[in-house]
């Protein structure tokens, strides 16, 4: 028999779902973020999550950073609950809605095409709602999480959105014809690939997916950062950030300097609320940071305002 991948999540998913399913959202928020707490350590990899805030906020107290951690715990937690709630919360029932805020209106009021990038940050999966509430196609890029009872769980949430979601080994040919009729793309891009482009997040290197970047240049579209902020149980704003246009020129040079400023957009976004960064996955390769870590880790610095 395989052995079953992620355990820990698959238990917590598997005890939570029937009871969750009946409770209120407003009573099954808190208790998840609550129970959420008290498993973190079978499921949330607290190593990693601290090892990715140190490298991300060196200067933070480490007391300050075990609040920020136990703040993501909690976030995860209240995720749970609002994807099995995803029914109640698309159809706005139980008190929940979602609305746009922000710096720009191009998403909804030009309705253009682009590229929509966020980080695992408060509750991603409720972004879709918006565009089929506006009537506009989107795309999502989407990593399997590898134990199928969660899997599940997910698709059956992302069901309600009304976008068309692929699985990222097959999303290539998928995005290309989806942008070739006007439609837009969406996809995370805060974690660690192997294959990509270098650039700078929180002022160290690591490598970012080369994908945003290369399809905002073939379109010629902007690349639109996103967030999430939670203001309630499962009431949301959204708000998209200016868009990131692709200038001329050459194509290897452009293609690093949007993926660059993409980075920098990210980062902003979890500075402004990194208890809701779920990043339980390794940012920056282990060995460099340790590498650092001899040296003295420095001061990460801040993107530039936008």
């Amino acid at each position: 028999m395989p052995k079953l991948k992620h355990p820990g999540l698959h238990a917590l998913t598997q005890f939570a779902y029937p009871l969750v399913r009946l409770m209120p959202l407003r009573l099954a928020s808190p208790m998840m973020a609550l129970l959420a707490g008290w498993t973190a350590g079978v499921f949330a990899k607290p190593h990693v999550m601290d090892r990715n805030l140190r490298a991300a906020f060196p200067e933070t107290p480490e007391a300050e950073r075990i609040a920020i951690r136990k703040g993501i715990v909690a976030n995860f937690g209240r995720l749970m609950a609002e994807i099995i709630h995803m029914p109640t919360i698309a159809k706005g029932g139980q008190g929940t809605g979602v609305e746009a805020v922000g710096a720009t209106d191009y998403t909804f009021r030009t309705r253009g095409q682009a590229v929509y990038v966020c980080a695992h940050l408060g509750n991603w999966e409720v972004i879709p709602l918006l565009f089929e509430r506006a009537g506009l196609p989107l795309t999502i890029i989407y990593s399997l999480i590898g134990n199928s009872f969660v899997d599940e769980a997910l698709a059956a949430a992302r069901s309600q959105t009304g976008s068309t979601y692929v699985e990222k080994s097959q999303a290539l040919r998928v995005c290309i014809h989806a942008m070739k009729r006007g439609e837009s793309i969406a996809l995370l891009v805060d974690q660690r690939v192997e294959v990509g482009i270098d650039v700078e997040f929180f002022g160290r290197p690591t490598t970012f997916t080369h994908l945003p970047a290369r399809l905002a240049l073939k379109f010629g579209c902007p690349i639109i950062p996103g967030e999430t902020r939670r203001t309630g149980p499962g009431r949301f704003e959204l708000v998209f950030h200016e868009p990131i246009w692709p200038s001329t020129g050459d194509g290897q040079r452009t293609e690093r300097d949007l993926t660059q400023l993409m980075a920098h957009a990210i980062e902003g976004t979890i500075r402004r609320q990194p208890e809701a960064w779920i990043c339980n996955k390794s940012r920056w390769k282990k060995s460099v940071l340790e590498a650092e870590m001899a040296r003295g880790m420095g001061p990460a610095a801040a993107p530039a305002a936008e």
